[in-house]
């Protein structure tokens, strides 16, 4: 009988990098496909290769080269599921110990095929055939959400849009729009009940320049992923947390937001400072783009889930591979070269601090923390984390000095975390974890109004309710503040306001 050809291990790949592209398909673009493609297929090609040279058969080195692909993209999943499921038999969640199991297995599996490697023909045409049915069922997995799951992107309904009367037309020079994120940025009466420490002098430099400081302002949201879309929507979320295409639609909620809408509707340009994470990265409907750096959401999960994120235990290689501390050195850098776009602008940035890892110091040193998950939910120090806010408020301090002192007008500016740290797992949802948890800084620079008519911008889902009636004459209505908690067991949002804002 002919032998079979080995395509195994090339599509085994093909399959690997297109699984992990479609289960995050709606925070990546294609364009994130081809460096990583490169570099797995010049691995693949490189270690085929060199085992060919060594043991001289297609089939036995197919099956090691499989082998050692499927345990690479299966190991940090692995990880992952043990740290998380307290399996405590063997305490194997640590790299120094689950490493080795990986190895010896690819080990055990080369020497059975060794062993048989004169009789693999049957294991190779199964091998073939099952991954072509895995690239098969991936690619329509793809297919499926490009053609019935993706969000319409025009689907945001109009309903907040209350008898809206517009006092754009007699401004002659409508005012440039800053709404800067700051991921995980707690409220100074969080700082003070659980850090034991504050932010007065940047609240007090903020107080300086014009900003009203919303008095231990609460977020609505618990999330990232809910936080923004409600901001930027200016309306609480109706979603199920069930649904399916979930993140897809949170994620076309942040890209063609009624904010942005607003402001594109009376000619305001749309600045995105890259974030590097999802729907504050790439967007479509962006009239400016600014890169601020190489940092990929796609390469950070593949280091995740891959066998790369062993080579975290090394400094060495978390130096090398810390894009992420450049990409937001970048953003700062061009946060204060805003005064090159065109005005009236609508300047959207989200930096993904202070919120884990830890890679700055008070002064912006190196610092290399013990793993670079940015959804880890396993924090360092407390010191570490208040370095940070350190780093923050003085690179912030430079921000709004250049945007203030290169304005021909003065701007109008949200500075705004999307929610609070947290020092215990989720599933410990107490009420002193909650207070800690929604507990963010919000600060308003709106020029011309008095700090008592923005008392009611106590939580973000109103922000732009106050900025859009005072600056552009609107007559949106100010919610009730709410406080949604997602704890990630129940499909529903959890309303704890009373357990947030009570004594």
């Amino acid at each position: 009988m002919k032998q079979p050809k080995v395509w195994h291990p090339f599509l085994f790949a093909v399959y690997s990098i297109l699984f992990l592209f479609a289960h995050n398909i709606s925070q990546v673009s294609f364009a994130d496909l081809p460096f990583p493609s490169l570099l797995i297929f010049s691995g693949v090609i490189v270690l085929w290769g060199t085992l060919l040279l060594i043991f001289r058969n297609w089939q036995l080195t197919g099956v090691i080269v499989t082998t050692i692909i499927l345990a690479f993209f299966s190991y940090g999943h692995a990880h992952d599921f043990i740290q998380h499921h307290d399996i405590i038999l063997f305490n194997i969640s640590r790299h120094r110990h689950l490493f080795p199991i990986y190895v010896l297995l690819i080990l055990m599996v080369s020497f059975f095929a060794f062993r048989r490697r004169n009789s693999l023909e049957t294991f190779t045409r199964f091998l073939n055939i099952a991954t072509i049915f895995l690239v098969v069922f991936v690619f329509g997995e793809i297919l499926w959400y490009q053609l019935f799951l993706r969000p319409n992107t025009t689907f945001i309904d109009n309903s907040a849009k209350t008898n809206v009367k517009d006092s754009l037309d007699t401004q002659t020079s409508p005012p440039d729009v800053y709404y800067i994120i700051l991921d995980m940025y707690p409220s100074n009466k969080t700082l003070i009940d659980y850090y034991d420490t504050n932010v007065d002098d940047f609240e007090d430099f903020l107080r300086e320049k014009g900003f009203y400081i919303v008095p231990e302002s609460v977020s609505n949201y618990s999330h990232t992923l809910e936080s923004l879309p409600s901001s930027l929507n200016m309306e609480y979320l109706t979603f199920s947390l069930n649904q399916k295409s979930l993140t897809s639609t949170q994620y076309a909620m942040i890209r063609n937001s009624r904010v942005m809408q607003f402001l594109k509707e009376r000619g305001y340009s749309f600045v995105l400072v890259r974030s590097g994470l999802g729907p504050t990265d790439r967007n479509p409907l962006a009239d400016v783009v600014v890169n601020c750096g190489d940092y990929s959401e796609y390469l950070d999960v593949m280091n995740q889930t891959t066998m790369l994120v062993v080579l975290y235990m090394f400094d060495s290689w978390s130096k090398l591979t810390n894009t992420r501390r450049a990409h937001v050195i970048g953003m700062f850098d061009e946060m204060m070269k805003m005064d090159q776009y065109r005005s009236p602008k609508f300047v959207l940035a989200h930096f993904l601090v202070p919120h884990p890892p830890f890679i700055f110091g008070p002064n912006g040193e190196n610092r290399v923390p013990e793993g670079l998950s940015l959804h880890s939910e396993t924090h360092l120090p407390d010191s570490a984390y208040i370095n940070q806010i350190e780093y923050v408020n003085k690179q912030m301090k430079l921000v709004i000095d250049d945007i203030l002192a290169t304005s021909d007008q003065t701007p109008i500016i949200i500075v705004q975390g999307d929610h609070g740290p947290w020092q215990s797992h989720f599933d410990e949802d107490t009420d002193e974890f909650l207070k800690e948890r929604f507990g963010i800084l919000n600060a308003i620079l709106l020029p011309g109004v008095p700090d008592d008519s923005l008392s009611a911008a106590f939580t973000p889902v109103n922000n732009f309710r106050l900025v859009f009636n005072h600056a552009f004459g609107s007559n949106y209505e100010i919610l009730e503040d709410k406080c949604y908690y997602n704890n990630e067991v129940s499909d529903q949002f959890l309303d704890v306001t009373d357990r947030v804002l009570g004594d």
